[in-house]
């Protein structure tokens, strides 16, 4: 019984170290801190009401996640995709998410493919009568399609790159008018999941990310964005 109040003390240590994670990152990915803004250690530590040795792990947290930069003698920094990053990390969706698309072809249960296929011709409804934003729905197919791969480091490469695009704020802008023809992308690769064709399945979504890919090129380049930041 002796280790008792150290045990404790422990685990209010680790309880104030992952709720100043969540905290953080929260801010980070909700936007409330901006990409390329400096983390403050002085000003955090006043804001979230903890010390500083709490809020540099999260700060190392997040650098492993890729969501901070650290870097050497001028502190942390939120990441600021530019857009050849931007187009990189479409690049890298192509390939993860192809492979996770056919073997999600050959293990995803078919009440899963057939709850997706709802989800999205319900969204292809709104998406009528609506201006909503294009984040979201698409986060929810592709994850959906990624989990059903079964396999996990599929799914752990795709969701640090999906939290990385949700820092970059054009992405939403340049995707706003695609909307309704992703979602009938989406629908099409369901169709191969479900009748089970992989390589078809790998096709469409390797073109669906490509097409997505090169409507932002357009974009930026419309916009002026500089290639490297």
């Amino acid at each position: 019984m002796s280790n008792t109040p150290a045990l404790r003390a422990q685990d209010q240590r680790m309880s104030l170290q992952e709720s100043t994670y969540s905290r953080l990152r929260a801010d980070i990915i909700d936007g409330r801190i901006a990409p390329g803004a400096n983390l403050q250690e002085e000003d955090l530590s006043r804001t979230f009401g903890v010390s500083r040795t709490p809020l540099r792990e999260a700060i190392r947290r997040l650098a492993e996640e890729g969501l901070v930069t650290v870097l050497p003698y001028r502190g942390a920094r939120v990441l600021d995709l530019n857009a050849e990053q931007l187009v990189e990390l479409f690049q890298a969706r192509e390939a993860i998410e192809g492979m996770g698309a056919r073997l999600a072809a050959e293990r995803m249960p078919k009440d899963q493919v057939a709850f997706a296929i709802h989800g999205l011709k319900a969204r292809l409804r709104e998406l009528s009568r609506s201006t909503s934003g294009y984040w979201t729905p698409a986060a929810d197919f592709h994850w959906a399609v990624m989990k059903g791969s079964g396999n996990q480091l599929i799914l752990d490469f795709a969701q640090r790159l999906y939290v990385r695009m949700r820092l970059a704020r054009m992405v939403s802008a340049a995707f706003h008018e695609r909307a309704s023809a992703a979602t009938n992308e989406h629908l099409e690769i369901l169709a191969a999941i479900q009748r089970r064709d992989a390589a078809a399945s790998e096709r469409l979504m390797r073109r669906h990310i490509r097409r997505s890919r090169e409507n932002l090129e357009r974009y930026l380049v419309e916009q002026g964005a500089p290639r490297r930041g």
